[in-house]
Protein backbone atom coordinates (compact mmCIF):
# COMPACT_ATOMS: atom_id res chain seq x y z
CA UNK A 1 0.00 0.00 0.00
CA UNK A 2 1.27 3.48 -0.84
CA UNK A 3 1.36 6.38 1.59
CA UNK A 4 -1.05 9.26 1.06
CA UNK A 5 0.30 12.60 -0.12
CA UNK A 6 -1.33 15.89 -1.04
CA UNK A 7 -1.45 16.48 -4.78
CA UNK A 8 0.30 19.55 -6.14
CA UNK A 9 -2.53 20.23 -8.57
CA UNK A 10 -5.00 22.63 -6.90
CA UNK A 11 -7.97 20.51 -7.97
CA UNK A 12 -8.73 17.54 -5.71
CA UNK A 13 -7.96 14.15 -7.17
CA UNK A 14 -11.71 13.54 -7.31
CA UNK A 15 -12.18 16.44 -9.67
CA UNK A 16 -9.67 14.95 -12.04
CA UNK A 17 -11.68 11.77 -11.81
CA UNK A 18 -14.81 13.59 -12.82
CA UNK A 19 -14.38 13.32 -16.54
CA UNK A 20 -17.29 12.97 -18.81
CA UNK A 21 -16.98 9.51 -20.29
CA UNK A 22 -20.43 8.13 -19.77
CA UNK A 23 -20.61 4.40 -20.23
CA UNK A 24 -18.38 1.41 -20.66
CA UNK A 25 -18.27 -0.28 -24.02
CA UNK A 26 -18.28 3.00 -25.93
CA UNK A 27 -15.25 4.46 -27.64
CA UNK A 28 -15.66 8.03 -26.36
CA UNK A 29 -12.19 9.51 -25.78
CA UNK A 30 -13.00 12.03 -23.06
CA UNK A 31 -10.85 13.29 -20.17
CA UNK A 32 -10.90 12.15 -16.58
CA UNK A 33 -10.97 9.12 -14.34
CA UNK A 34 -14.35 7.65 -15.32
CA UNK A 35 -13.25 7.61 -18.97
CA UNK A 36 -9.98 5.83 -18.19
CA UNK A 37 -11.56 3.43 -15.74
CA UNK A 38 -14.37 2.45 -18.13
CA UNK A 39 -11.99 2.23 -21.09
CA UNK A 40 -9.98 -0.26 -19.05
CA UNK A 41 -13.05 -2.14 -17.78
CA UNK A 42 -15.92 -1.75 -20.27
CA UNK A 43 -17.69 -4.77 -18.76
CA UNK A 44 -17.55 -3.48 -15.18
CA UNK A 45 -20.89 -3.09 -13.41
CA UNK A 46 -19.55 0.32 -12.32
CA UNK A 47 -19.76 1.45 -15.97
CA UNK A 48 -23.05 -0.09 -17.12
CA UNK A 49 -25.67 2.63 -17.29
CA UNK A 50 -23.93 4.84 -14.75
CA UNK A 51 -20.87 6.89 -13.99
CA UNK A 52 -18.41 5.37 -11.50
CA UNK A 53 -19.16 6.87 -8.10
CA UNK A 54 -16.66 9.03 -6.23
CA UNK A 55 -16.57 6.40 -3.48
CA UNK A 56 -14.85 4.02 -5.89
CA UNK A 57 -11.60 5.80 -4.93
CA UNK A 58 -12.52 8.36 -2.29
CA UNK A 59 -13.55 8.60 1.34
CA UNK A 60 -14.26 12.32 1.00
CA UNK A 61 -14.09 15.00 -1.67
CA UNK A 62 -14.57 18.22 0.25
CA UNK A 63 -12.00 20.80 1.25
CA UNK A 64 -11.80 19.47 4.80
CA UNK A 65 -12.26 15.76 4.14
CA UNK A 66 -10.38 15.14 0.90
CA UNK A 67 -9.26 11.55 1.15
CA UNK A 68 -8.84 8.23 -0.59
CA UNK A 69 -9.70 4.67 0.24
CA UNK A 70 -7.24 1.82 -0.16
CA UNK A 71 -7.95 1.44 -3.88
CA UNK A 72 -7.56 5.17 -4.51
CA UNK A 73 -4.20 5.15 -2.76
CA UNK A 74 -3.07 2.23 -4.88
CA UNK A 75 -4.08 4.09 -8.05
CA UNK A 76 -2.16 7.19 -6.87
CA UNK A 77 0.91 5.04 -6.33
CA UNK A 78 0.60 3.50 -9.76
CA UNK A 79 0.23 6.94 -11.36
CA UNK A 80 3.39 8.09 -9.60
CA UNK A 81 5.29 5.01 -10.78
CA UNK A 82 4.16 5.70 -14.34
CA UNK A 83 5.56 9.25 -14.20
CA UNK A 84 2.45 11.29 -13.40
CA UNK A 85 3.46 14.97 -13.08
CA UNK A 86 0.15 16.05 -11.44
CA UNK A 87 -1.21 17.82 -14.49
CA UNK A 88 -4.61 16.93 -15.89
CA UNK A 89 -3.12 15.96 -19.26
CA UNK A 90 -0.71 13.56 -17.57
CA UNK A 91 -3.48 12.07 -15.48
CA UNK A 92 -5.70 11.51 -18.52
CA UNK A 93 -2.87 9.84 -20.41
CA UNK A 94 -1.90 7.47 -17.60
CA UNK A 95 -5.10 6.59 -15.73
CA UNK A 96 -5.98 3.62 -17.98
CA UNK A 97 -2.63 1.95 -17.32
CA UNK A 98 -2.67 2.88 -13.64
CA UNK A 99 -5.91 1.06 -12.86
CA UNK A 100 -4.74 -1.98 -14.80
CA UNK A 101 -1.48 -2.01 -12.84
CA UNK A 102 -3.28 -2.46 -9.50
CA UNK A 103 -6.00 -4.92 -10.49
CA UNK A 104 -4.18 -8.08 -9.43
CA UNK A 105 -4.12 -7.43 -5.68
CA UNK A 106 -6.64 -7.39 -2.86
CA UNK A 107 -5.87 -3.99 -1.43
CA UNK A 108 -8.82 -3.91 1.00
CA UNK A 109 -8.01 -7.41 2.31
CA UNK A 110 -11.58 -8.69 2.00
CA UNK A 111 -10.64 -11.94 0.27
CA UNK A 112 -11.83 -10.89 -3.20
CA UNK A 113 -9.34 -9.70 -5.81
CA UNK A 114 -9.51 -6.10 -7.00
CA UNK A 115 -10.23 -7.14 -10.59
CA UNK A 116 -13.10 -9.38 -9.51
CA UNK A 117 -14.62 -6.58 -7.43
CA UNK A 118 -14.34 -4.16 -10.34
CA UNK A 119 -16.17 -6.54 -12.66
CA UNK A 120 -18.84 -7.38 -10.06
CA UNK A 121 -19.43 -3.75 -9.16
CA UNK A 122 -18.42 -3.87 -5.50
CA UNK A 123 -15.90 -1.51 -3.89
CA UNK A 124 -12.29 -2.63 -4.38
CA UNK A 125 -11.20 -0.20 -1.66
CA UNK A 126 -13.94 -0.97 0.88
CA UNK A 127 -13.60 -4.17 2.89
CA UNK A 128 -17.25 -3.94 3.95
CA UNK A 129 -18.47 -3.87 0.34
CA UNK A 130 -17.82 -7.44 -0.69
CA UNK A 131 -19.77 -10.19 -2.40
CA UNK A 132 -19.30 -13.94 -2.17
CA UNK A 133 -21.52 -16.08 -4.38
CA UNK A 134 -23.68 -18.83 -2.91
CA UNK A 135 -22.08 -22.27 -3.03
CA UNK A 136 -23.24 -24.80 -5.59
CA UNK A 137 -26.13 -27.06 -4.50
CA UNK A 138 -25.07 -30.25 -2.74
CA UNK A 139 -26.75 -33.35 -1.43
CA UNK A 140 -29.77 -35.27 -2.70
CA UNK A 141 -32.11 -33.65 -5.27
CA UNK A 142 -34.86 -31.35 -3.99
CA UNK A 143 -38.18 -33.20 -4.52
CA UNK A 144 -40.10 -30.01 -5.35
CA UNK A 145 -37.80 -27.74 -7.39
CA UNK A 146 -34.69 -27.91 -9.52
CA UNK A 147 -32.57 -25.69 -7.29
CA UNK A 148 -29.65 -25.60 -9.73
CA UNK A 149 -31.54 -24.05 -12.66
CA UNK A 150 -34.63 -22.14 -13.77
CA UNK A 151 -37.64 -24.08 -12.49
CA UNK A 152 -41.07 -23.72 -14.13
CA UNK A 153 -43.10 -24.52 -11.00
CA UNK A 154 -41.15 -22.02 -8.89
CA UNK A 155 -41.38 -19.37 -11.63
CA UNK A 156 -45.12 -19.94 -12.09
CA UNK A 157 -45.81 -19.56 -8.37
CA UNK A 158 -43.70 -16.43 -8.24
CA UNK A 159 -45.51 -14.91 -11.24
CA UNK A 160 -48.89 -15.54 -9.63
CA UNK A 161 -47.88 -14.00 -6.31
CA UNK A 162 -45.87 -11.08 -7.71
CA UNK A 163 -48.01 -9.97 -10.63
CA UNK A 164 -51.50 -11.36 -9.88
CA UNK A 165 -51.38 -10.80 -6.13
CA UNK A 166 -52.43 -14.32 -5.17
CA UNK A 167 -51.03 -17.82 -4.87
CA UNK A 168 -51.26 -20.27 -7.74
CA UNK A 169 -54.18 -22.67 -7.34
CA UNK A 170 -53.96 -26.45 -7.26
CA UNK A 171 -55.74 -26.64 -10.62
CA UNK A 172 -53.27 -24.18 -12.18
CA UNK A 173 -50.30 -26.21 -11.00
CA UNK A 174 -51.90 -29.40 -12.32
CA UNK A 175 -52.36 -27.72 -15.70
CA UNK A 176 -48.73 -26.63 -15.62
CA UNK A 177 -47.64 -30.18 -14.89
CA UNK A 178 -49.65 -31.41 -17.89
CA UNK A 179 -48.55 -28.64 -20.28
CA UNK A 180 -46.44 -29.54 -23.31
CA UNK A 181 -44.44 -26.30 -22.93
CA UNK A 182 -44.17 -25.37 -19.26
CA UNK A 183 -42.16 -22.21 -19.94
CA UNK A 184 -44.85 -20.92 -22.29
CA UNK A 185 -47.42 -21.67 -19.61
CA UNK A 186 -45.48 -19.39 -17.24
CA UNK A 187 -45.49 -16.59 -19.83
CA UNK A 188 -49.21 -17.05 -20.51
CA UNK A 189 -49.82 -16.62 -16.80
CA UNK A 190 -47.73 -13.45 -16.79
CA UNK A 191 -49.72 -12.04 -19.71
CA UNK A 192 -52.94 -12.66 -17.80
CA UNK A 193 -51.57 -11.01 -14.67
CA UNK A 194 -50.37 -7.95 -16.57
CA UNK A 195 -53.96 -7.32 -17.68
CA UNK A 196 -55.29 -7.54 -14.13
CA UNK A 197 -56.27 -4.86 -11.64
CA UNK A 198 -53.67 -5.95 -9.08
CA UNK A 199 -50.80 -5.12 -11.42
CA UNK A 200 -52.31 -2.09 -13.13
CA UNK A 201 -54.05 -0.37 -10.24
CA UNK A 202 -52.13 -1.52 -7.16
CA UNK A 203 -48.55 -2.47 -8.01
CA UNK A 204 -47.71 0.01 -10.79
CA UNK A 205 -48.67 3.11 -8.77
CA UNK A 206 -46.50 1.96 -5.87
CA UNK A 207 -43.53 1.58 -8.20
CA UNK A 208 -43.94 5.26 -9.11
CA UNK A 209 -44.18 6.59 -5.54
CA UNK A 210 -40.51 7.59 -5.26
CA UNK A 211 -40.71 9.33 -8.63
CA UNK A 212 -43.94 11.21 -7.95
CA UNK A 213 -43.41 11.86 -4.21
CA UNK A 214 -47.11 12.43 -3.42
CA UNK A 215 -48.21 14.61 -0.51
CA UNK A 216 -51.92 15.17 0.06
CA UNK A 217 -52.19 18.87 -0.72
CA UNK A 218 -55.39 18.28 -2.65
CA UNK A 219 -53.60 18.91 -5.92
CA UNK A 220 -52.89 17.10 -9.15
CA UNK A 221 -50.51 14.16 -8.70
CA UNK A 222 -53.11 11.64 -9.93
CA UNK A 223 -52.26 12.85 -13.43
CA UNK A 224 -48.70 11.61 -12.87
CA UNK A 225 -49.82 8.17 -11.73
CA UNK A 226 -52.20 7.76 -14.67
CA UNK A 227 -49.46 8.70 -17.13
CA UNK A 228 -47.08 6.23 -15.48
CA UNK A 229 -49.66 3.41 -15.52
CA UNK A 230 -50.66 4.08 -19.12
CA UNK A 231 -47.12 4.13 -20.54
CA UNK A 232 -46.04 1.01 -18.63
CA UNK A 233 -48.88 -1.18 -19.93
CA UNK A 234 -49.96 -2.71 -23.23
CA UNK A 235 -46.52 -2.65 -24.84
CA UNK A 236 -46.14 1.13 -24.99
CA UNK A 237 -42.73 2.77 -25.28
CA UNK A 238 -41.42 3.51 -21.77
CA UNK A 239 -39.34 6.38 -23.13
CA UNK A 240 -42.60 8.32 -23.43
CA UNK A 241 -42.31 8.81 -19.67
CA UNK A 242 -39.92 11.58 -20.71
CA UNK A 243 -41.38 12.61 -24.06
CA UNK A 244 -45.17 12.37 -23.79
CA UNK A 245 -47.02 15.49 -24.91
CA UNK A 246 -50.33 14.07 -23.65
CA UNK A 247 -52.15 13.54 -20.37
CA UNK A 248 -54.21 10.51 -19.35
CA UNK A 249 -57.81 10.43 -18.17
CA UNK A 250 -59.61 7.54 -16.43
CA UNK A 251 -63.30 7.81 -17.27
CA UNK A 252 -64.00 4.36 -15.86
CA UNK A 253 -61.88 2.36 -13.38
CA UNK A 254 -58.80 0.92 -15.08
CA UNK A 255 -59.66 2.33 -18.52
CA UNK A 256 -57.02 4.92 -19.41
CA UNK A 257 -57.30 7.33 -22.34
CA UNK A 258 -54.59 9.66 -23.60
CA UNK A 259 -55.43 13.19 -24.70
CA UNK A 260 -53.24 16.14 -25.68
CA UNK A 261 -55.90 18.65 -24.62
CA UNK A 262 -58.24 18.67 -21.65
CA UNK A 263 -61.74 19.69 -22.78
CA UNK A 264 -63.26 22.57 -20.86
CA UNK A 265 -66.06 21.59 -18.52
CA UNK A 266 -69.64 22.55 -19.23
CA UNK A 267 -72.16 24.09 -16.88
CA UNK A 268 -73.84 22.19 -14.07
CA UNK A 269 -76.47 22.82 -11.41
CA UNK A 270 -75.86 19.97 -8.96
CA UNK A 271 -72.74 18.80 -7.16
CA UNK A 272 -72.69 15.55 -9.18
CA UNK A 273 -74.01 17.09 -12.37
CA UNK A 274 -70.94 16.55 -14.60
CA UNK A 275 -70.99 13.90 -17.29
CA UNK A 276 -67.34 12.86 -16.85
CA UNK A 277 -66.34 11.09 -13.64
CA UNK A 278 -63.02 12.94 -13.44
CA UNK A 279 -64.86 16.27 -13.16
CA UNK A 280 -66.97 17.81 -10.43
CA UNK A 281 -69.34 20.75 -10.32
CA UNK A 282 -67.75 23.85 -8.88
CA UNK A 283 -70.61 25.09 -6.70
CA UNK A 284 -68.52 27.43 -4.60
CA UNK A 285 -71.06 30.23 -4.96
CA UNK A 286 -73.23 28.48 -2.40
CA UNK A 287 -70.97 26.75 0.10
CA UNK A 288 -72.29 23.76 2.02
CA UNK A 289 -75.19 23.03 -0.32
CA UNK A 290 -75.77 20.26 -2.84
CA UNK A 291 -77.54 22.49 -5.35
CA UNK A 292 -76.10 25.44 -7.20
CA UNK A 293 -78.43 28.44 -7.03
CA UNK A 294 -76.92 29.53 -10.33
CA UNK A 295 -75.11 27.35 -12.90
CA UNK A 296 -71.70 26.14 -11.82
CA UNK A 297 -68.82 24.91 -13.98
CA UNK A 298 -67.50 21.38 -14.33
CA UNK A 299 -63.83 21.34 -13.29
CA UNK A 300 -61.29 18.54 -13.14
CA UNK A 301 -61.15 16.86 -9.74
CA UNK A 302 -57.37 16.57 -9.97
CA UNK A 303 -56.81 20.12 -11.18
CA UNK A 304 -55.46 21.39 -14.47
CA UNK A 305 -52.31 20.79 -16.53
CA UNK A 306 -51.29 24.20 -17.91
CA UNK A 307 -48.03 23.27 -19.66
CA UNK A 308 -48.21 24.02 -23.38
CA UNK A 309 -48.35 20.96 -25.64
CA UNK A 310 -45.14 21.86 -27.49
CA UNK A 311 -43.24 22.31 -24.18
CA UNK A 312 -44.22 19.07 -22.50
CA UNK A 313 -41.76 16.36 -21.53
CA UNK A 314 -43.86 13.61 -19.97
CA UNK A 315 -43.41 13.15 -16.23
CA UNK A 316 -41.00 16.12 -16.09
CA UNK A 317 -43.63 18.74 -16.96
CA UNK A 318 -46.68 17.77 -14.96
CA UNK A 319 -48.12 20.38 -12.64
CA UNK A 320 -47.34 18.25 -9.58
CA UNK A 321 -43.69 17.72 -10.57
CA UNK A 322 -43.05 21.46 -10.54
CA UNK A 323 -45.37 22.12 -7.59
CA UNK A 324 -43.49 19.76 -5.27
CA UNK A 325 -39.97 20.24 -6.67
CA UNK A 326 -39.62 23.73 -8.16
CA UNK A 327 -41.96 25.47 -5.70
CA UNK A 328 -40.54 29.03 -5.31
CA UNK A 329 -36.98 28.30 -6.46
CA UNK A 330 -35.57 30.74 -9.03
CA UNK A 331 -33.10 28.10 -10.26
CA UNK A 332 -34.90 24.75 -9.86
CA UNK A 333 -32.03 22.61 -8.60
CA UNK A 334 -34.32 20.28 -6.66
CA UNK A 335 -36.35 19.69 -9.82
CA UNK A 336 -33.28 18.72 -11.86
CA UNK A 337 -31.96 16.55 -9.03
CA UNK A 338 -35.27 14.67 -8.76
CA UNK A 339 -35.38 14.15 -12.52
CA UNK A 340 -31.89 12.62 -12.45
CA UNK A 341 -32.62 10.52 -9.39
CA UNK A 342 -36.00 9.23 -10.58
CA UNK A 343 -35.27 8.56 -14.25
CA UNK A 344 -31.49 8.22 -14.62
CA UNK A 345 -30.92 6.54 -11.25
CA UNK A 346 -28.24 9.05 -10.24
CA UNK A 347 -28.42 10.97 -6.97
CA UNK A 348 -26.28 14.10 -6.85
CA UNK A 349 -26.49 14.06 -3.05
CA UNK A 350 -24.67 10.72 -3.12
CA UNK A 351 -22.10 12.08 -5.59
CA UNK A 352 -23.56 10.12 -8.47
CA UNK A 353 -23.74 11.47 -12.02
CA UNK A 354 -21.27 14.27 -11.37
CA UNK A 355 -19.55 15.59 -14.47
CA UNK A 356 -16.97 18.30 -15.02
CA UNK A 357 -18.09 21.37 -16.97
CA UNK A 358 -15.44 24.01 -17.59
CA UNK A 359 -16.35 27.39 -16.05
CA UNK A 360 -19.26 26.09 -14.01
CA UNK A 361 -21.02 26.72 -11.77
CA UNK A 362 -21.82 30.28 -12.83
CA UNK A 363 -23.76 30.94 -9.60
CA UNK A 364 -26.57 32.67 -11.50
CA UNK A 365 -28.64 33.19 -8.33
CA UNK A 366 -25.77 34.33 -6.09
CA UNK A 367 -25.87 31.35 -3.72
CA UNK A 368 -22.08 31.05 -3.43
CA UNK A 369 -22.16 27.62 -5.08
CA UNK A 370 -18.77 28.34 -6.63
CA UNK A 371 -17.12 27.80 -3.26
CA UNK A 372 -14.55 25.02 -3.20
CA UNK A 373 -16.71 22.65 -1.16
CA UNK A 374 -19.81 23.29 -3.32
CA UNK A 375 -18.64 23.47 -6.90
CA UNK A 376 -17.90 19.77 -7.29
CA UNK A 377 -21.61 18.97 -7.22
CA UNK A 378 -23.01 22.23 -8.56
CA UNK A 379 -21.12 22.19 -11.84
CA UNK A 380 -23.30 19.17 -12.70
CA UNK A 381 -26.45 20.13 -10.79
CA UNK A 382 -26.70 23.72 -12.00
CA UNK A 383 -26.08 22.89 -15.65
CA UNK A 384 -28.97 20.41 -15.47
CA UNK A 385 -31.17 22.94 -13.64
CA UNK A 386 -30.76 25.49 -16.44
CA UNK A 387 -33.04 23.29 -18.58
CA UNK A 388 -35.87 23.57 -16.02
CA UNK A 389 -35.65 27.29 -15.21
CA UNK A 390 -38.28 28.42 -17.73
CA UNK A 391 -41.06 26.41 -16.05
CA UNK A 392 -43.07 28.01 -13.29
CA UNK A 393 -43.27 26.52 -9.83
CA UNK A 394 -45.77 27.86 -7.32
CA UNK A 395 -44.86 31.36 -8.48
CA UNK A 396 -47.09 31.19 -11.55
CA UNK A 397 -49.35 28.83 -13.49
CA UNK A 398 -47.45 25.82 -12.13
CA UNK A 399 -45.50 23.91 -14.82
CA UNK A 400 -46.31 26.45 -17.54
CA UNK A 401 -43.37 27.33 -19.76
CA UNK A 402 -42.41 31.00 -19.73
CA UNK A 403 -39.22 32.23 -21.40
CA UNK A 404 -39.37 35.47 -19.36
CA UNK A 405 -39.24 33.65 -16.01
CA UNK A 406 -35.39 33.51 -15.71
CA UNK A 407 -35.18 37.27 -16.28
CA UNK A 408 -37.96 37.89 -13.78
CA UNK A 409 -36.02 35.78 -11.27
CA UNK A 410 -32.82 37.71 -12.14
CA UNK A 411 -31.05 34.57 -13.37
CA UNK A 412 -30.24 35.70 -16.92
CA UNK A 413 -31.74 37.88 -19.59
CA UNK A 414 -33.93 36.49 -22.33
CA UNK A 415 -31.92 34.69 -24.99
CA UNK A 416 -28.84 34.36 -22.79
CA UNK A 417 -29.52 31.08 -21.02
CA UNK A 418 -26.27 29.33 -20.04
CA UNK A 419 -25.52 26.04 -21.76
CA UNK A 420 -27.57 23.26 -20.17
CA UNK A 421 -26.33 19.68 -19.98
CA UNK A 422 -27.62 16.17 -19.47
CA UNK A 423 -24.51 14.63 -17.96
CA UNK A 424 -21.82 15.49 -20.52
CA UNK A 425 -24.23 16.16 -23.41
CA UNK A 426 -25.12 19.79 -24.24
CA UNK A 427 -28.89 20.26 -24.57
CA UNK A 428 -30.96 23.16 -25.91
CA UNK A 429 -34.02 23.00 -23.65
CA UNK A 430 -35.99 20.67 -21.38
CA UNK A 431 -37.35 18.62 -24.29
CA UNK A 432 -33.79 18.11 -25.50
CA UNK A 433 -32.70 17.22 -21.95
CA UNK A 434 -35.53 14.67 -21.67
CA UNK A 435 -34.73 13.17 -25.08
CA UNK A 436 -31.06 12.80 -24.14
CA UNK A 437 -32.03 11.10 -20.89
CA UNK A 438 -34.50 8.77 -22.61
CA UNK A 439 -31.82 7.75 -25.13
CA UNK A 440 -29.22 7.08 -22.45
CA UNK A 441 -28.14 3.77 -21.01
CA UNK A 442 -28.74 5.30 -17.59
CA UNK A 443 -32.50 5.55 -18.21
CA UNK A 444 -32.54 2.04 -19.66
CA UNK A 445 -30.74 0.52 -16.68
CA UNK A 446 -32.75 2.47 -14.13
CA UNK A 447 -36.04 1.39 -15.70
CA UNK A 448 -35.01 -2.24 -16.02
CA UNK A 449 -33.57 -2.37 -12.51
CA UNK A 450 -36.75 -0.95 -10.94
CA UNK A 451 -38.94 -3.70 -12.38
CA UNK A 452 -36.32 -6.42 -11.89
CA UNK A 453 -35.94 -5.62 -8.20
CA UNK A 454 -39.70 -5.56 -7.72
CA UNK A 455 -39.97 -8.94 -9.44
CA UNK A 456 -37.35 -10.65 -7.26
CA UNK A 457 -38.24 -8.70 -4.13
CA UNK A 458 -34.73 -7.45 -3.36
CA UNK A 459 -31.68 -5.68 -4.70
CA UNK A 460 -29.91 -7.57 -7.45
CA UNK A 461 -26.74 -9.37 -6.42
CA UNK A 462 -23.50 -8.55 -8.23
CA UNK A 463 -23.47 -11.95 -9.94
CA UNK A 464 -26.93 -11.21 -11.41
CA UNK A 465 -25.76 -8.29 -13.55
CA UNK A 466 -25.75 -10.55 -16.61
CA UNK A 467 -29.44 -11.22 -16.01
CA UNK A 468 -30.04 -7.48 -15.82
CA UNK A 469 -28.14 -7.00 -19.08
CA UNK A 470 -30.36 -9.65 -20.71
CA UNK A 471 -33.46 -7.80 -19.53
CA UNK A 472 -32.10 -4.50 -20.83
CA UNK A 473 -31.47 -6.08 -24.23
CA UNK A 474 -35.08 -7.26 -24.33
CA UNK A 475 -36.18 -3.73 -23.49
CA UNK A 476 -34.21 -2.35 -26.43
CA UNK A 477 -35.36 -5.08 -28.81
CA UNK A 478 -39.02 -4.44 -27.97
CA UNK A 479 -38.91 -0.66 -28.47
CA UNK A 480 -38.92 -0.21 -24.70
CA UNK A 481 -42.02 -2.21 -23.82
CA UNK A 482 -42.25 -2.75 -20.07
CA UNK A 483 -44.32 -5.89 -20.73
CA UNK A 484 -41.51 -7.34 -22.84
CA UNK A 485 -39.02 -6.39 -20.13
CA UNK A 486 -41.04 -8.34 -17.55
CA UNK A 487 -41.21 -11.41 -19.79
CA UNK A 488 -37.41 -11.31 -20.11
CA UNK A 489 -37.04 -10.97 -16.33
CA UNK A 490 -39.22 -14.03 -15.74
CA UNK A 491 -36.87 -16.09 -17.93
CA UNK A 492 -33.77 -15.25 -15.89
CA UNK A 493 -32.25 -17.41 -13.17
CA UNK A 494 -32.51 -14.49 -10.77
CA UNK A 495 -36.30 -14.78 -11.00
CA UNK A 496 -36.91 -18.43 -11.80
CA UNK A 497 -34.20 -20.31 -9.94
CA UNK A 498 -35.24 -21.31 -6.41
Amino acid sequence: MHASKQLVNPWPFWLLLVGVALFGGRADARPGGPAGFCDAYPDSAHCSGMLPKCTLCHTGTGELDLGWNAYGLDVIGALSNLGHDYTEASFNALIDDAVLDVEAGDVDDDGVLTLEEILLGTGPGDALDVFVANPAPQGTPNPHYDVAAWDAVFAYKRVAQTFCGRSATYDELQALDDAADVQQEVHDKLDACLQGAHWRQTVLPRLADAKVRPINFGTSWNWDYRLWRYINTDGRDARELLSADYHVRELSPGVLTATTTLPAGGSCTTADGCADVDQRCDCSLVMGTTNCQSPGTCVYIDGVQPCQVDRRAGMLTTQWFHFINTMFSPLPRTTAAQAMRAYAGMDYAHQEGLTYVEGEPLDVDNKAVGAYTCKQCHMALDTAAYAFAEYHGIDGPTSQWDDTRPAAKQLWTSGNRPQAYYLEEPVDDLQDFADAMAASEAFERNHAELFFEYAVGRKLAPDEMDDLATAQQALRDSTFSTDALLHAIVDTDAFGRP
